[in-house]
């Protein structure tokens, strides 16, 4: 549970990906534990931005709405993507067609072209009069409900597939998948 202003915000304990120092013994190791012949493993540029994930949740079939909310990493609310967050609420709204019927998790890094902007847009709680400049590479994506469980049995060449296909329909500029 992290403070946020005077509200408290729970996220989910799933692991996020990040990036470590690649051991080919490891990969070596495990190849032979599994008993397989090959690994699939999927090789992504260090971008320089802030990690985050963006939850976009289905909250009433009623009035059909959804709600749309970023995070860093650590659980504080990212109030400056507000732009980003209406550009997925837009299409979400309008769509029927998403292959996830209660919401999705993107999980990326949020960035500018420029680290100290990156860096006050995504600290800020205030409205910051650069908030449209701020962009989000995202990296996966997972159906809100494995997200709940904290458990997903789809496999990460899937998940990157549906991340592709939502991207398309959702068509932001500020919004871009990083590529493996």
């Amino acid at each position: 549970v992290n403070q946020v202003g005077t509200k408290r915000v729970k996220l989910p304990n799933f692991a996020i990906q990040k990036a470590g120092k690649f051991d080919p013994k490891y990969l070596e190791r495990l190849r032979k534990k599994l008993g397989v012949s090959e690994i699939k493993m999927y090789e992504e540029p260090k971008l320089d931005g802030l990690r985050g994930i963006i939850i976009v949740r289905f909250v009433s079939k009623l009035r059909n709405e959804w709600e749309v909310k970023a995070y860093t990493s650590a659980g504080v609310a990212v109030s400056n993507a507000c732009y980003i967050c209406e550009d997925i609420l837009e299409e979400v709204d309008t769509k029927q067609h998403f292959p996830y019927e209660n919401g999705f998790v993107l999980d990326g890094e949020f960035f500018t072209k420029d680290w100290n902007l990156s860096s006050s847009l995504v600290m800020t709680q205030s409205m910051h009069p650069k908030a449209d400049k701020l962009m989000f590479n995202a990296f996966d994506i997972i159906y809100i409900d494995c997200w709940d469980a904290k458990k997903c049995d789809l496999t990460l060449a899937t998940r990157k597939k549906h991340l592709k296909e939502t991207l398309a329909v959702i068509n932001s500029k500020r919004i871009s998948q990083v590529k493996s």
